[in-house]
């Protein structure tokens, strides 16, 4: 991955892949996700980046829009089950 960050517009770019860029998606009000023509996600932006804390959660539902985890809802990919190991609990 590739960081690049425009301090006189004030944006980060995340470059994930060499792809050719096709379209762009804003996923929020200071995320921009664009792919590629085969919905491959190549390069995300971060609008007023010095002054946006985006939160994991937000995070998570830029990446469940994202067309390249589709192969995730076929039922082969479900793979594991709570039989396949132990559950894990963070301490706080």
């Amino acid at each position: 991955m590739k960081n690049k960050y425009y301090p006189d517009a004030d944006v980060l770019e995340m470059r994930i892949a060499d792809d050719n860029l096709d379209y762009g998606v804003q996923a929020s009000d200071e995320i921009i996700l664009h792919y590629s023509k085969d919905d491959k996600l190549v390069k995300i932006e971060m609008l007023d980046a010095s002054k946006t804390d985006i939160d994991e959660t937000e995070w998570f539902q830029a990446a469940a829009k994202n067309p390249a985890f589709d192969f995730l809802k076929d039922p082969k990919e479900d793979i594991y089950t709570l039989s396949d190991g132990r559950p894990f609990h963070d301490e706080k």
